[in-house]
């Protein structure tokens, strides 16, 4: 799934990551996969709902949350991206997508 992403080929990422879920039910870096090539592919609410599943699987890992931001709306959105930037407050990609979510500007 990640050489189909590099390749950008984000059905055959998708197809590819699906089954990496199926074979590894417990990891959500398939999902996380998988929900990044929906995204690619402009199907974001399926995108979200796979997200959904990957943070349930792994509640720690600020990058879901923030993949599960951009592909959210409204305040589901701001609640997700809040959600990131609490567990990863350093992290450059937060700072760098404050405006494009409509987080405002500083950390709280």
């Amino acid at each position: 799934a990640e050489d189909a992403a590099v390749d950008r080929d984000p059905a055959r990422a998708e197809r590819d990551a699906e089954r990496a879920s199926r074979w590894l039910p417990w990891s959500s870096e398939a999902l996380r996969l998988a929900g990044e090539a929906e995204l690619a592919q402009g199907k974001r609410r399926q995108a979200r709902a796979t997200f959904v599943r990957a943070v349930e699987k792994d509640p720690l890992d600020w990058e879901l949350w923030f993949d599960l931001a951009v592909a959210s709306d409204g305040r589901a959105r701001v609640r997700a991206a809040r959600r990131a930037e609490r567990l990863n407050p350093l992290a450059p990609q937060i700072d760098e997508a404050r405006a494009q979510l409509g987080l405002g500007t500083g950390r709280r």
